[in-house]
């Protein structure tokens, strides 16, 4: 909401300071692909139509329904998974062993803790949930380029290759992972096996950035990348049972948005050249960020920051959500991780992941859960319009729900609506 703040007195140059930095800080931490400040709303003449398949949560059978009631996070142990045999990747595994896999991944500065009712009511119908806290956000860790490390989508997308074979696939065949583990596989047949049987593959659940993730795993694009490391043979391609994407993002950081199709070439020049500014000033500037971390950031700001994302329900951004933000951007490593996310190449959009492996994109099963009062990727950007546009050829895998009212986070801001569209599309895989 916009808001006017009347000052009788010129401020002075350290309270515009102050101001300037305490925006930047939401914008840094608080929008998990930090797109909002270039990205329009929806409004009613700009969302995309999405005919008889736009749906508001359909119903789902009894026991889902009672799962969709459980709003807070099922006890999980915590574990570590080691990749690449140095990094420790943070992870939470849930429900019993012999349930359907089903691997969490999160969006831009947020962690395993906004997935608690995702996780709760996927438990109690019976599915094995995973959910991992990327390298360098929330409680893993938070290596530069010292230790060789250029984020991008593709080596997140190999953490997550990598976690489905080493711990998924290991756990469903030999019992409980363990961290670092080699190969196995969680079904070693040709291409679409992961459909054979109702338990077969490993459903994949990304929200924002996370999505793009899951998507570049899904389809293997990783092991084109000349930055994550030895290339190996994708292991997810062909054992992805179903992916769903909760408000999808379109790249590592805002300059993703560039390349979409609805700016002219004045509007791409003029975005240009405020990122390239804000890169200059701040994101490239390591005593600047580091500075606004430490002393700028309160657990205040990131609430007030965070009821702006939870558009249905701002009284779901409690202690828990705010403590899982706030110490994260503490750590040691914290800065560089955020200066090279908001700096580093986007990489692909999903639209042109799905050009680039047009076969094996079209064989996935795509389920988007859409809040339609999300200014950070919304409906009417150029993702949602692609997905909607999909969504609404019949010829195609992918259906689309939107849920009204709600922001950004939508399974954690209306977790009731959205645990039912999910459970419904998990069901009928």
């Amino acid at each position: 909401d916009s808001r006017v703040f009347f000052v009788p007195t010129l401020p002075s140059g350290k309270m515009v300071a102050a101001i300037v930095t305490a925006l930047l800080a939401v914008l840094i931490l608080c929008s998990p692909d930090a797109h909002a400040f270039i990205a329009a709303p929806p409004t009613a003449s700009r969302v995309p139509s999405l005919g008889r398949r736009r749906v508001i949560v359909a119903p789902v059978s009894a026991a889902a329904a009672t799962a969709i009631g459980s709003l807070t996070a099922t006890a999980t142990p915590e574990n570590t998974y080691l990749f690449r045999d140095k990094f420790n990747i943070h992870a939470e595994i849930s429900g019993p062993k012999s349930g359907q896999p089903v691997l969490l991944v999160h969006g831009f500065g947020c962690s395993t803790t906004y997935w608690r009712a995702t996780m709760s009511a996927l438990v109690d119908v019976g599915y094995r949930v995973h959910a991992i806290d990327l390298l360098g956000q929330g409680k893993s860790d938070k290596p530069g380029r010292a230790e060789g490390v250029e984020y991008s989508i593709n080596l997140w997308a190999s953490i997550v290759d990598d976690y489905a074979r080493d711990v998924v696939a290991k756990e469903r065949r030999n019992g409980p992972g363990t961290a670092g583990g080699g190969g196995g596989g969680l079904f070693d047949g040709l291409f679409g096996t992961a459909k054979n049987s109702k338990n077969d593959g490993i459903i994949l659940i990304g929200n924002s950035l996370g999505s793009l993730v899951a998507l570049s795993a899904a389809l293997g694009d990783h092991v084109d990348s000349d930055d994550d490391g030895p290339a190996t043979a994708a292991y997810l391609p062909g054992r992805v049972k179903g992916l769903c994407f909760y408000n999808c993002g379109v790249g590592l950081n805002s300059r993703g948005i560039i390349s979409e199709p609805q700016w002219s070439p004045v509007q791409r020049f003029l975005f240009t050249a405020v990122l390239n500014t804000l890169d200059l000033v701040l994101f490239k500037n390591p005593p600047v960020l580091t500075y606004l971390l430490n002393e700028v950031v309160t657990k205040d700001l990131l609430r007030g920051a965070l009821e702006g994302l939870y558009r249905y329900d701002p009284t779901r951004v409690d202690d828990e959500l705010v403590d899982s933000f706030y110490y994260p951007a503490k750590e040691e490593g914290a800065p560089e991780a955020l200066g090279q996310i908001y700096t580093n190449d986007p990489g692909l959009s999903p639209t042109d992941l799905h050009a680039k492996y047009s076969d094996m994109a079209e064989s996935l099963a795509i389920h988007l859960i859409w809040g339609d009062d999300d200014a950070v990727t919304p409906l009417a950007g150029g993702v949602g319009t692609f997905y909607s546009a999909l969504a609404n050829d019949e010829t195609t895998s992918v259906t689309m729900d939107v849920v009204g009212k709600t922001g950004h986070v939508p399974f954690d801001d209306n977790p009731t609506e959205c645990n039912g569209s999910m459970l419904r599309w998990i069901e009928a895989l």
